[in-house]
């Protein structure tokens, strides 16, 4: 076999690997908004999967779909107290948290 190596430009896609650190973000940023978000490329691990436990419990409505998870903002005004958010083992759910939690004015 022979191979000739020529010079010419590179194409393609490339998706990076996803970051958990930025997947808790964004989850807790579609769940403070108002509306629908999609949010792409994210890896159902058991930190984030204790973050999503939080938001639902604050209201929102989290769903997985094969190529995105859709998030639905939580409602401020139908937060039901008290609000019983399991972080698991998760420090990065509890540091995340802390601060929600303290944003609804309800007992956490």
């Amino acid at each position: 076999m022979v191979a000739k190596i020529m010079p010419s430009t590179a194409k393609g896609t490339v998706i990076a690997p996803p970051s958990k650190s930025m997947a808790h973000r964004l989850l807790i940023c579609a769940a403070l908004a108002k509306g629908n978000s999609k949010i792409f490329n994210i890896t159902a691990s058991q930190d984030i999967l204790a973050t999503i436990d939080c938001l639902t419990a604050l209201g929102a409505e989290i769903n997985f779909t094969n190529d995105y998870i859709l998030v639905h903002g939580i409602d401020r005004t139908a937060i039901k107290t008290p609000v019983n958010a399991n972080c698991r083992e998760s420090g990065s759910t509890l540091r995340f948290m802390i601060p929600i939690m303290l944003l609804t004015g309800t007992e956490c």
